[in-house]
């Protein structure tokens, strides 16, 4: 019997499944290459035709939005110096200027979530009345998450230089994360506290077929298709 199940396994197609560059850095690739799937990264060159399945982030005609969305999230580490100090973790809370990075996303359909961002000219005054009238350096993780340098380009107007480095010997001073479940989150505000972990914005995840396909989903919102003949 497990003889003949390979050989009608063999008779089937792979799912030929495509993923957009804008979510080419984070899209779980090494899992969704499991399930029977020839996975590719597309580029603007691609005949996407040639594709079973389709995803990335966005909202597109004709697609279907995944049950769970995307969030990031700036985490503020105010045990790291000078973060310690309250007058200058209000500045880097109230860093990022959101508009500029949904421009530079330019993903349909992303949600905004942080309204609370100061004037750079107001962050600079603040740090010059405490003693940093030329600012200072602080260090981030690396992330490949959509939207990262738009984020830091924010503390740079500020006055704060933010350096990313990809294997710090400490906790960084800023992280930018993406989750997916509340639990993730409520980890983050346990060790941060809550007023240290802002939500920044939230993309949306979307699929579409090209046949008749049966479709689940990672626990992070990527969808798994299998043809309905599989066995």
């Amino acid at each position: 019997q497990a003889a003949v199940t390979q050989d009608v396994v063999a008779t089937i197609a792979p799912v030929r499944y495509g993923v957009l560059p804008n979510a080419a850095d984070y899209a779980p690739l090494e899992e969704l290459g499991r399930y029977r799937t020839e996975l590719e990264v597309i580029d603007g060159e691609t005949d996407v035709s040639q594709y079973d399945v389709l995803t990335g982030f966005g909202v597109y005609d004709g697609w279907t939005e995944a049950p769970v969305r995307f969030n990031v999230s700036l985490i503020i580490n105010t045990q790291r110096p000078p973060l310690d100090v309250s007058e200058i973790a209000d500045v880097a809370r109230h860093a990022v200027q959101i508009d500029p990075v949904l421009d530079v996303l330019t993903i349909p359909g992303t949600e905004a979530l942080f309204t609370e961002s100061w004037d750079s000219n107001r962050s600079k005054e603040v740090l010059a009345n405490i003693g940093y009238p030329d600012g200072f350096t602080i260090y981030a993780s690396a992330t490949s998450l959509p939207g990262t340098d738009a984020i830091m380009s924010g503390f740079a107007a500020a006055n704060i230089t933010v350096q990313t480095v990809q294997n710090l010997s400490t906790s960084p001073h800023l992280q930018v994360v993406g989750w997916h479940a509340n639990a993730q989150r409520s980890e983050w505000e346990a060790e941060f506290g809550r007023a240290n972990v802002i939500d920044l914005y939230s993309l949306p995840i979307s699929y579409n077929t090209n046949g008749d396909f049966v479709t689940t989903f990672t626990d992070d919102g990527w969808v798994i298709a299998a043809r309905r003949d599989e066995p």
